[in-house]
């Protein structure tokens, strides 16, 4: 019986002991909506997109990520940042867009579509507009995620 109890005392001991060891939690790259005043224009004198999450809203306030020829804006871990356009090319019949900056790389690869087919849910269509869709990777140090996108383009 005390050889039992020893047992079992030993046991809870370890269970216990691995409880206290357990990995931390890994931390992880969470993308949230842009503030409206941080998305770039669909029409003015450049060019501008924003990427909304498929099948969400397509609205001005649901945009995950907003970008000109030059820079683009993400919303990533409760921070605002800045990214410059690292690249451009085009691939496979569509586009590959890389931003970087502030430890954050985003990589846009969209084929555009017929506009009616994803954007025609968008409240306010630019009169030049054009439509894809696509995968948003980002990156940090945090972690990445990966997000299926619908993106809307005008100028």
């Amino acid at each position: 019986m005390r050889f039992v109890a020893l047992a079992i005392t030993s046991l809870l001991a370890l269970v216990l002991a691995g409880c206290a060891v357990a990995p931390a939690a890994k931390h992880e790259v969470q993308i949230a909506h842009l503030p409206v005043e941080q998305v770039f224009p669909l029409e003015g004198e450049q060019c501008g997109c924003m990427s909304f999450r498929a099948g969400a809203q397509q609205a001005k306030n649901a945009a995950l990520f907003s970008f000109t020829p030059t820079q683009g804006r993400l919303r990533v871990n409760g921070q605002n940042l800045e990214l410059k356009q690292a690249a451009h090319r085009t691939a496979a019949g569509g586009h590959v867009n890389e931003f970087t900056g502030s430890g954050v790389s985003a990589l846009l690869t969209a084929k555009e579509v017929p506009f009616l087919q994803a954007c025609s849910p968008y409240p306010e269509p630019p009169v030049h507009g054009s439509c894809f869709v696509g995968t948003l990777d980002v990156k940090a140090e945090q972690g990445s995620e990966s997000l299926q996108v619908v993106q809307l383009c005008g100028c």
